[in-house]
């Protein structure tokens, strides 16, 4: 019989018991008898290796903060400290039970994930039939990175939704980039609503110069930075207590341009209150640009209308003009006025200047058509040298006093009332047949007419012996009325007076 003796420690190993180093076990091949001692030997040897195997685990194995990390041949089993955790764990570590990377948690169905507490994410059923995560409030975060901090997707409803009842349902702030950022490829990056008539969207800013809400198109025509749209309401309106309700700049298009496509206006401006404030109001600081400008192809390019007030208002300072009207064409009126009624077509008013003046460089400075063509309520006033209205009149008496001979006078060239209050500027000189007329201006230019006033209708005979004049003499600024007798023709003084009237 061939017996072969092997190692307790093979068995051991096998069974996964304590070690049998110190027994022997006996071996028996085919067609060897056995012998009774030795199974019982084998028996012996196994229970004895079964009794130093190792009992039970009962409670934890290891220590708080520790880890079952393996089990040595001998059934030892040896622990490692728990990274994770405050039993023995610490911050900032780099590996999870000796594991390096990342590891990704990704609520389903049921499942919350909540990192409320610090150093701690505790993942649990929520209980309900919807699906994804949640976050326990107030929550805060930060990344570092080119990439969303956070995003939301749907595919069919809101994505994001935020609610307040007294502060703010979705809140923003950036450092150098967009607060929020809105895209959308067919419809509106953002929309607001608002139920309680204040506004959808609201926009404030905190610095000079900048704009609390702000609309760029980067397109072209045809496109809006910004756009307001109302049915019965304003489309874009704008407030302000001190500076610009709605502010427009362009570099070569429109500043701000209104159009209306039905009956309506395109832009329209009033003041409500009491003060000299403006509807509308244009301004050019320079020699050729326009403050207002109106065009029109067979319309009015501008028009205003008053109930009571002044329809349209022109003020310039000093050298300019208030209201200019120029036509480039053949024919029409460079500005024309009209009334319905009795009253004025065109009316001027200055307290110390010209009402109404024309000028023209080949043709009527001012032209009066109509039963009346031209009326004037006061005196006529021409310039010497041109012909037409009278220049100056006087009546002298010579009956009267030296110094009060002059009964009434007309001087065109003084204004006020001095151009009627005697002696109107004039002087006399008399000497025997001759009263000189000084006018105070040129007459060289004029034409005079002088009458006798001396009652004579008595005499119709040539033997009458009564003055008559015999001539006007032009001087530089005087008029020399020369009188005779008609007898013998001497120089004979009027026997009242005479009118003499330049023209």
């Amino acid at each position: 019989m061939k017996r072969t003796a092997t190692k307790g420690l093979l068995l051991g190993a096998l069974l996964g018991v304590g070690a049998l180093a110190a027994d022997t076990l006996t071996t028996f091949q085919a067609g060897t008898p056995i012998r009774a001692a030795e199974v019982n030997a084998n028996f012996s040897a196994l229970k004895v290796g079964l009794d130093g195997k190792q009992n039970a685990i009962t409670g934890s194995p290891c220590q708080t903060g520790q880890f079952v990390k393996g089990v040595g041949t001998d059934g030892a089993l040896s622990c490692g400290p728990d990274q994770i955790g405050a039993g023995g764990g610490a911050a900032g570590v780099s590996s999870l039970n000796g594991k390096t990377g990342s590891l990704a948690l990704e609520a389903g169905s049921n499942i919350k994930i909540d990192s409320s507490q610090v150093g701690k994410l505790i993942v649990s059923a929520t209980g309900s039939t919807g699906g994804g995560g949640s976050l326990t409030l107030p929550f805060t975060g930060a990344a570092n990175g080119n990439s969303p901090a956070f995003s939301v997707s749907n595919s069919v409803g809101i994505a994001v939704s935020g609610s307040s009842e007294g502060g703010n349902a979705v809140y923003a702030i950036s450092g150098k980039g967009y607060g929020v950022s809105a895209y959308s490829e067919s419809s509106f990056g953002v929309v607001g609503f608002t139920g309680s008539g204040l506004a959808g969207v609201y926009g404030e800013s905190k610095i000079s110069g900048a704009a609390g809400v702000r609309g760029v198109n980067s397109v072209g025509p045809g496109s809006s930075g910004v756009w307001g749209e109302s049915a019965p309401g304003s489309g874009v309106r704008g407030s302000s207590s001190s500076g610009a309700g709605v502010l427009g700049n362009s570099e070569k298009g429109y500043g701000v341009r209104g159009t209306v496509s039905a009956s309506g206006t395109g832009v329209y401006g009033e003041n409500t209150s009491n003060a000299a404030g403006a509807g509308v109001q244009g301004r050019a600081d320079y020699v050729n640009s326009v403050g207002v400008g109106g065009i029109s192809a067979a319309g009015a390019g501008v028009q205003g209308t008053s109930a009571s007030g002044t329809g349209v208002r022109g003020t310039s300072g000093s050298g300019g003009t208030g209201v200019e009207g120029n036509v480039t064409g053949t024919s029409g009126s460079g500005v024309k006025g009209m009334h319905s009624s009795n009253g004025f077509g065109v009316y001027g008013n200055s307290p110390g200047g010209v009402g109404v003046g024309g000028e023209s460089a080949g043709s009527i400075g001012v032209q009066g058509k109509g039963p009346i063509a031209m009326k004037a309520v006061g005196n006529a006033v021409q310039t010497p040298g041109f012909g037409g209205w009278a220049k100056g009149m006087v009546i002298v008496d010579v009956t009267r006093p030296v110094g009060q001979q002059i009964v009434r006078c007309y001087n065109s060239q003084l204004t006020g009332a001095a151009m009627n209050t005697v002696p109107c500027g004039y002087a006399l000189e008399r000497a025997k047949g001759q009263t000189r007329v000084i006018f105070s201006f040129d007459t060289r230019n004029t034409f005079a007419t002088a009458t006798l006033t001396d009652d004579n209708s008595s005499c119709f005979v040539s033997s009458c012996d009564f003055p008559t004049i015999s001539g006007v003499l032009y001087e530089n600024d005087s008029v020399m009325v020369v009188t005779r007798n008609t007898k013998d023709y001497y120089f004979a003084n009027p026997a009242k007076g005479f009118t003499l009237i330049l023209y």
